[in-house]
């Protein structure tokens, strides 16, 4: 069976499945170098069908039933008013058709009505790529709880999605059965804990995906008072088990309410307190939610643009009753096509790789020759070793090869690499990189070293993809200090060599070099600029950026007025 899968919303994307394998899938930011892109993924798809080689298909699956962003994500917080955003900000209004079920219901199905034209718009710009199949639409929840469910090798569960806002929800609980989600229950938007959080990053002076600075930041404050006060507004119903907006409020009012609140406290304060209330929210939900299932002890789903916070992960990891908790590598609605695509296939599709995008062909001869001339090409017979070398040595190597991965994360094959033992790497590589962040760069490490590094509370796999944090050992802490937090956690991408056997092999001669079995992994890209996708695209960011070097496919590229290690 041939399915495709599209997110024509915030963060778009493309999926293809083939039987029981994902054979393609790419979001549209990578394209369009404009982050969170948001519409029809035009250029996605043009590749996807090109790769593929099909343009047939058995199943269409379109994120969304209503097509059309909700102002709270796309338009009330951090841009400009449309009348759906100043309508939601009528107090009463919005309690009422975004704070209870039958208000939701009766939303949802006027936006459908309201919205037909964008459904007709997108099917027509299908055909016009010469796209044929049975169309379907999915809901955004239940897409993000279809894509929740890859990861693991069990087909059962409990699944839970919250983020800030999708299609009038904002958090669901579902009961997954042979892959598929079934709806237990909703929590209607008004009530969102992932708006709590976002209109603190706005207040904080951070932008729409900014919000793991707010994580980062949390760690460096005393939250306590200030988690009290969003408890006071915002709380957990244990009896009707959802979230309940006391007096937070809605959209703008809600942002001038907090500020007024929080005016005496510093943004350190603000944002521990903002971590710690979400944490607490969100534990409360899931542990209501398998108090009330058919589980005593279930594998544990995650999906929603909330569950990109790390720290909160690792909480629910450590201190719930679960056999085994899973994080959708793709958890925000990036990863809405996946789920889309998921929910019409008829096969149970098999998770293998994350790897699933643009190919790199490293063919750079379009650049201007004057920062091709910046960069001197060294011929190797042991790639590996000579990157490993260049690591060992002080220097900072970029990766652009093989397939670019799905998601947010880079996992080798989009990544920069460099010796973890300087915590001020931190400062520079971001530097370089026109970046600020006040979290440290994630390790990546072995399989087989991994434990001896970090504090593990999950099988190995829960870590492949970089979605949950573990304190690291006393080792660690002395050798590579560059990877842990302020709280003494890190962010690991535990590799196995089947995943990635290039960056595994480094990592291998790394280790016989110096004795470490940890790097830097950070993504390629600038700041504010996607994931880097083509190879003109990378050669230009390590150019820019005064990286030491660049392995663009199998070739390695050594920048001329600052690597002088190989030779």
């Amino acid at each position: 069976m041939l399915s495709l899968g599209v997110s024509c919303n915030h963060d778009a994307g493309v999926t293809v499945l083939s039987d029981n394998q994902i054979v393609f899938a790419a979001n549209e930011e990578r394209y369009t170098r404009r982050k969170f892109e948001f519409g029809f993924p035009e250029n996605a798809l043009a590749e996807a069908l090109q790769y593929c080689n099909v343009s047939t298909f058995d199943a269409v699956t379109l994120d969304g039933q209503m097509q059309t962003p909700h102002p709270s994500r796309a338009n009330l917080v951090f841009g400009d008013k449309t009348w759906m955003s100043q309508l939601a900000e009528i107090n009463q209004l919005n309690r009422v058709f975004f704070g209870t079920r039958a208000g939701v219901t009766f939303s949802r199905g006027l936006l459908r009505l309201l919205t037909q034209g964008h459904r007709n718009h997108y099917q027509s710009r299908l055909r016009a790529l010469g796209i044929t199949g049975e169309v379907f639409y999915a809901e955004h929840h239940k897409a993000h709880a279809a894509s929740s469910s890859l990861l693991f090798p069990s087909d059962s569960g409990l699944a839970i999605t919250v983020d800030a806002f999708g299609e009038g929800i904002c958090a669901g609980i579902w009961t997954l059965k042979h892959g598929f989600p079934y709806k237990q229950s909703v929590v209607p938007g008004y009530h969102s804990v992932g708006l709590m959080y976002l209109y603190i990053t706005h207040l904080l002076g951070f932008k729409l995906g900014q919000e793991g600075k707010v994580t980062g930041l949390a760690a460096h404050g005393d939250g306590s008072r200030v988690r009290d006060l969003l408890l006071s507004r915002i709380f957990f119903d244990q009896n009707r088990r959802t979230f309940v907006n006391h007096s937070l409020g809605y959209g703008t009012p809600a942002l001038e309410r907090l500020k007024k609140d929080l005016k005496e406290f510093s943004k350190e304060d603000i944002a521990a307190g903002a971590q710690s209330a979400l944490e607490t929210l969100v534990l409360d939900y899931i542990r209501a939610a398998i108090e009330s299932s058919e589980f005593e002890k279930p594998d544990l789903y995650l999906a929603g643009g909330v569950f990109a916070n790390v720290s909160l992960n690792r909480r629910i990891a450590e201190e719930l009753q679960i056999a085994s908790v899973s994080v959708a590598p793709n958890m925000g609605d990036g990863g809405l096509s996946l789920g889309a695509a998921l929910l019409n296939h008829d096969s149970r599709v098999t998770f293998q790789t994350l790897y699933l995008g643009t190919e790199i062909e490293p063919t750079i001869v379009s650049l201007p020759v004057d920062l091709l001339n910046q960069a001197e090409e060294r011929h190797t017979s042991d790639l590996e070793g000579d990157v490993a070398r260049l690591l060992a040595g002080g220097q900072i190597v970029a990766v652009a090869r093989g397939r670019m991965e799905f998601g947010p994360r880079a996992l080798g094959n989009r990544s920069i690499l460099a010796a973890a033992g300087d915590k001020g790497i931190n400062d520079s590589l971001n530097k370089k990189l026109r970046r600020t962040e006040f979290m440290p760069f994630a390790p990546i490490v072995r399989d087989v070293d991994a434990a001896e590094y970090f504090e593990l509370t999950q099988e190995l796999w829960a870590y492949e993809n970089m979605t949950v944090t573990c304190y690291a050992r006393d080792r660690t802490r002395v050798q590579c200090p560059a990877i842990v937090h302020v709280d003494g956690t890190a962010r690991p991408q535990v590799l196995t060599r089947e995943r990635n056997p290039f960056v595994y092999e480094i990592l291998s001669k790394y280790q016989k070099m110096t004795g470490v079995g940890v790097l830097v992994n950070t993504s390629f890209n600038m700041h504010e600029e996607p994931i880097v996708r083509t190879a003109e695209t990378a050669f230009r960011s390590f150019i820019t950026g005064n990286i030491d070097a660049l392995v663009l496919g199998e070739r390695l590229f050594c920048h001329r007025f600052r690597t002088n290690i190989i030779g």
